[in-house]
């Protein structure tokens, strides 16, 4: 006769504790495919059909303010006090700081995959410099041609500080644990990747002016 003895008792399923680690291999694996994609994209996608006369622009008129605040931005330079009142009422609204830089306090990460929460405060100064950069195109203020990519150097230099803000030590002077330590090489590796989708934009825009586009996410 069979009795509830006479079971093996049920043994612990090891998947369940390693489910943890395996999602965060698979969120690891999908940010390289992206990766991968996106610089593949480099090479095949076209140039629009406005980028040519955007790019024809390689001086800064000396008047030109947003020029010229957009790239005191591009340089990390901190506050908001040289943003001039011309400027902020181009904009539409004023500059917020995240810690010590300007954003805009809207703004948001547009991306096809998730990112990290801690690129939120460089994602939105990002923003407020390409806002920067579409207000001079609308005055016919010649850019920079470098200008577009001083925004996205600045922006993949706040990304990976947000990834090193803990460092490897805890506050103690511990070294933090082997999941720690992945976990941040992960930030640095969504943080390179973002970066390179930002890269491929600006040269299919021909290093313009942003031009808002409906993308397919």
């Amino acid at each position: 006769m069979l009795t509830p003895q006479s079971f093996p008792a049920a043994q612990p399923r090891p998947y369940l504790r390693t489910e943890s680690r395996m999602r965060r291999l698979r969120r690891l694996a999908l940010a390289a495919l992206c990766g991968g994609l996106l610089a593949l994209g480099a090479v095949a996608l076209e140039p629009s059909a406005h980028a040519g006369q955007l790019s024809t622009n390689t001086t800064a008129a000396p008047d030109s303010e947003a020029v010229r605040t957009a790239s005191l931005l591009a340089h990390d330079v901190g506050g908001t006090e040289y943003f001039p009142p011309s400027v902020v009422a181009g904009l539409g609204y004023s500059p917020a700081l995240e810690g010590r830089i300007a954003s805009k306090a809207d703004g948001d990460c547009s991306s096809p995959i998730p990112l990290p929460a801690s690129f939120e405060p460089a994602c939105r100064t990002h923003d407020l410099g390409y806002d920067l950069l579409r207000l001079a195109h609308r005055h016919g203020d010649p850019l920079p041609e470098g200008l577009r990519h001083e925004l996205d150097a600045q922006f993949s230099r706040a990304t990976h500080a947000s990834c090193d803000e803990h460092g490897e030590r805890e506050p103690g002077g511990h070294r933090f644990s082997l999941r720690a330590r992945a976990d941040n090489a992960g930030c640095h590796a969504m943080a390179s990747i973002a970066y390179k989708a930002v890269q491929i934009n600006t040269m299919r825009q021909g290093n313009g002016a942003p031009v808002r586009e409906s993308l397919p996410w």
